[in-house]
């Protein structure tokens, strides 16, 4: 089952890239929650459909350009760690952003049940009960 949690996060991220809420709501459990960090460091989170489609609004509004380059999405058999690089360039700013990130996302029943959004990959090792 987990090779399956995987291809369902890369279908997500593929999904994120594209800018495809439909898409990305359609591999998302209907209580799904995303739990993000603000530009100053505060948590932001998404719930449910309206909060995919609140994500995707809000990330047009700040971004001109967005999206997460994968490097690597590691199984960890009910959780996917997904490693990876956040880019972007700022609507207003002109500001081009490329990070390393990561994310720790659940997933049960063939659907994504959360995502944790870490600015630092070691923070989400951790969260997911790794050190490296």
């Amino acid at each position: 089952m987990s090779r399956e949690n995987v291809e369902i996060v890369l279908r997500g991220v593929a999904a994120l890239n594209r800018g495809d809420p439909e898409a990305f709501n359609a591999v998302c459990d209907a209580r799904f929650e995303m739990r993000l960090v603000g530009a100053v460091g505060e948590p932001v989170s998404y719930v449910g459909a309206d909060g995919v489609f609140q994500f995707f609004r809000d990330m047009d509004e700040i971004w001109e350009d967005w999206g997460f380059e994968l490097e690597q999405a590691r199984d960890l058999d009910q959780d996917v760690l997904i490693t990876g690089r956040q880019t972007g360039r700022g609507r207003v700013s002109g500001v081009e952003v490329d990070s390393p990130r990561a994310c720790v996302v659940a997933v049960r029943d063939g659907t994504v049940t959360e995502l944790r959004y870490f600015t630092e990959p070691a923070e989400a090792l951790k969260a997911a009960g790794l050190e490296e």
